[in-house]
């Protein structure tokens, strides 16, 4: 054989040899969970822009909303049998904005200001202020401590007037065992309970009771892997949770019957299934039903409809500047 066909044959040997590599690799089935050591901190930021229009005695009326929480992830300890850790949320960042027909508000914890606007107080008191989760590889809850303890500090920094116990009804409904179990699963059980590769999907159901309370049906497909970090597609299907209690403020009950979906993409560090970054959108449309006891009982149905974008950054940090934060 002479050097020129020799030289032909290795090549097309090697790349074939390259190509059954990296088919093997493409096909190679991997379990994704999450893997905490003891001592890691990272830094959650989670921010969700809302457009809400909501038709109102035959008046559409449109309303723009910003909610972001940044908070602390420290990881206290690790059961090195199971791999279950104990986590301590810490809220260090946060932001409330809205326009609406009838005026607007804008805080944010990075920027000084001279006061906190009086709708805001309830998200600014819980800076600072935290829990103990104990969470498994699946991003699954175990165990909740230190809500007393930090309602009690909240109401402490919330001012002696009439609307402080309405203030603390509203954040109480997302401070309690059940509903931080809840929110939290809904955002980190994202992992599979089986190996998957390209192209296989897996699906869980979730139940929202409190807030916007819903019965999300979703499914996450593996698309993509490169560099040590997955592409997930997300498709969720959402309804409204016919067993959840109305919101209470003051004498108003607050119900919805909402619907619709939710779409997005999750980047995923394989080696520690640490969620880098995500986004997803979300449309719903339906009613929300107003239940009014006092001074006469008086009950109104108002179509609206939602469109959210909603982003989770996780980083391996404490907390990023305060200007990043305010971007």
């Amino acid at each position: 054989m002479d050097e020129r066909k020799f030289k032909t044959s290795v090549f097309v040997i090697t790349a074939m040899i390259a190509l059954a590599v990296v088919r093997v690799d493409a096909d190679e089935k991997t379990q994704y969970k999450l893997k905490l050591e003891k001592g890691q901190k990272y830094y959650i930021k989670m921010v969700t822009e809302q457009q809400i229009t909501q038709t109102l005695m035959g008046q559409e009326q449109a309303m723009e909303q910003t909610i972001g929480l940044g908070t602390n992830f420290d990881v206290n300890d690790v059961n090195d049998d199971d791999g279950n850790a104990w986590i301590k949320y810490t809220y260090k960042w946060a932001k409330l904005s809205y326009k609406t027909p009838m005026g607007e508000i804008e805080y944010d914890s990075s920027k000084e200001a001279s006061s906190v606007p009086p709708e805001a107080m309830g998200v600014a008191a819980l800076l600072d202020e935290g829990f103990m989760l104990y969470l498994t590889p699946k991003g699954e809850v175990k165990q909740v401590k230190g809500l007393d303890k930090m309602r009690s500090n909240i109401q402490n920094k919330l001012p002696e007037d009439p609307a402080r116990e309405q203030m603390m009804k509203g954040l109480e409904q997302y401070l309690s065992d059940e509903a931080i179990k809840e929110l939290t699963e809904s955002s980190m059980g994202i992992y599979p309970d089986n190996p998957v590769g390209i192209g296989d999907s897996w699906n869980r159901n979730f139940s929202l009771s409190h807030g916007l309370a819903a019965i999300m049906e979703t499914k996450w497909t593996l698309k993509g892997r490169e560099n040590g970090v997955a592409t997930i597609e997300v498709l969720s299907n959402i309804k409204s949770n016919p067993d959840a209690k109305p919101m209470e403020m003051g004498p108003t009950k607050i119900s919805h019957d909402l619907s619709g979906n939710q779409k997005g993409l999750i980047k995923m560090q394989e080696s520690t299934g640490q969620i880098l970054h995500s986004k997803a959108e979300q449309q719903l449309s339906g009613n929300m039903k107003l239940v009014v006891s006092d001074p006469q009982p008086q009950e109104m149905i108002i179509p609206m409809t939602i469109n959210s974008i909603i982003t989770v950054e996780m980083s391996e940090q404490k907390q990023p500047d305060a200007e990043e934060d305010a971007k």
